[in-house]
């Protein structure tokens, strides 16, 4: 989708913190972001602290498409509530900021395919009645 809203994109970054979830997250993107055509070039930020993070995405040229997972906690061992650490990164960001929560919109990015919390729960509701039922 970012692509689409920026076609002359030359490289994605894709931001998450150094908790164990969001080492999850980097994971679960390098295998999504596999197809993305071989010109726009793939880097993969984390284990770095909130301000190295702040940093590294103020100085990236406006063709580049940021992706915030999620920086539960920094290399530093802070803690954070990732809208929180999502808002100071996006605040620095030279390029476009997207993620996937709709709780980060009003937070410092653009959209992203955001699943709401209020979906997510409704979903794991329906799984769990259909597992009830036999």
């Amino acid at each position: 989708m970012a692509i689409g809203l920026q076609p002359d994109t030359r490289q994605v970054v894709v931001i998450a913190g150094s908790a164990e979830f969001d080492k999850a997250w980097i994971a679960a993107a390098q295998e999504d972001l596999i197809g993305l055509p071989s010109d726009i070039e793939t880097t993969y930020l984390t284990g770095l602290s909130i301000e190295e993070f702040v940093e590294r995405v103020a100085a990236l040229p406006p063709d580049t498409i940021v992706i915030v997972l999620t920086v539960l906690s920094d290399r530093t061992r802070r803690n954070f509530v990732p809208r929180n650490s999502l808002e100071k990164i996006a605040k620095a960001a030279s390029a476009p900021v997207y993620g996937p929560y709709s709780t980060y919109l009003d937070h410092g990015v653009v959209g992203g395919n955001a699943a709401t919390f209020e979906s997510t729960g409704t979903a794991a509701a329906g799984l769990a009645i259909d597992a009830l039922a036999g």
